[in-house]
């Protein structure tokens, strides 16, 4: 029951913030979170538990990123990240755990840009791209790793460029992106989300 009072949090959550009430959603985010909470302290021993108190953090976390609540969403972030890297360690091979650890790294890289702390944000923005470049070698047609490691690529080039001011070194990241993309742009035509990503 408590269970599936959470998933319902959660889902209802998601719709306030499709349609951006985004107080709404982060009232619902607060009831899933705890009692996912709830559900992982009276079994630990349970991954996927310790699994959907991750992804309540995610959620925590960028709807506070959404109310410009940066401080606040870099803590929930740090604790989802925390968790996703134990869960990671204790089941290497599950591909779910590895990418939600990438999806972690991503969003603590750009809250710490966004909050000026640009050595940790390269940190979370080399993590990333290690993951999901890692990911998309040991599944190659997985479009949406392919998808996951050019965009890593871009903020990398972005970040070198307009924080650091290193030109060269963002060309090298902005080739990789757009190689990447030109090919998904090949392989996808009707997608215009690929092609938007490669005109940019």
């Amino acid at each position: 029951y408590k269970s599936n009072l959470a998933l319902s949090y959660s889902k209802i959550g998601e719709i306030h913030s499709m349609l951006g009430s985004f107080y709404a959603a982060r009232d619902s985010y607060v009831k899933y979170n705890s009692l996912a909470k709830q559900l992982y302290e009276n079994l630990p021993q349970i991954m996927l538990l310790k699994h959907n108190l991750v992804l309540s953090y995610i959620s925590l976390g960028e709807i506070y990123q959404e109310l410009g609540e940066m401080e606040k969403a870099l803590v929930f972030f740090e604790q989802s990240n925390k968790l996703a890297k134990d869960i990671y360690k204790d089941n290497p091979q599950n591909v779910s755990f590895k990418k939600n650890l990438a999806v972690s790294y991503h969003k603590l890289g750009v809250i710490h840009s966004s909050l000026g702390n640009y050595e940790k944000t390269l940190i979370f923005f080399k993590n990333f791209n290690i993951l999901v470049k890692e990911l998309y070698e040991a599944y190659p047609r997985n479009v949406p790793f392919k998808n996951s490691l050019a965009i890593s690529y871009s903020q990398l080039g972005r970040f070198y460029r307009d924080k650091l001011n290193d030109t060269e070194k963002a060309k090298v990241y902005f080739r990789q992106c757009c190689d990447i993309w030109g090919e998904l742009v090949r392989d996808f035509p009707p997608y215009v989300k690929f092609q938007s990503n490669y005109n940019w």
